[in-house]
């Protein structure tokens, strides 16, 4: 969708990259529902909601320099399009 084409070489032709963002896959693995302690706060001040469906993904810089740095980010997932943040499926797994 949008820039994220061959034709627009996956957003570098405008300094604005596609970053796709998979999950390796682990025999047995459940995702669990929540937020991983350091996490938080960035995912809840970005409004991300996590759900027992979903597994929220949601980029931040880590130093101020990093977070100075990182601009809009559009998150486009396999059912949703939000400006905070994307989201994987649970349906996926556990991967067998």
């Amino acid at each position: 969708p949008g820039d994220c084409t061959s034709q627009n070489q996956y957003g570098y032709l405008n300094g604005k990259p596609c970053v796709l963002v998979k999950m390796n896959k682990i025999v047995g693995f459940l995702p669990k529902s929540g937020y991983l302690s350091e996490d938080e706060h960035a995912f809840k001040s970005a409004g991300c909601r996590s759900n027992s469906n979903t597994i929220a993904v949601h980029c931040y810089g880590e130093y101020s320099a990093d977070a100075d740095n990182i601009q809009n980010i559009t998150y486009i997932s396999e059912n949703s399009h939000d400006n905070n943040c994307g989201s994987l499926e649970t349906k996926w797994f556990p991967y067998e």
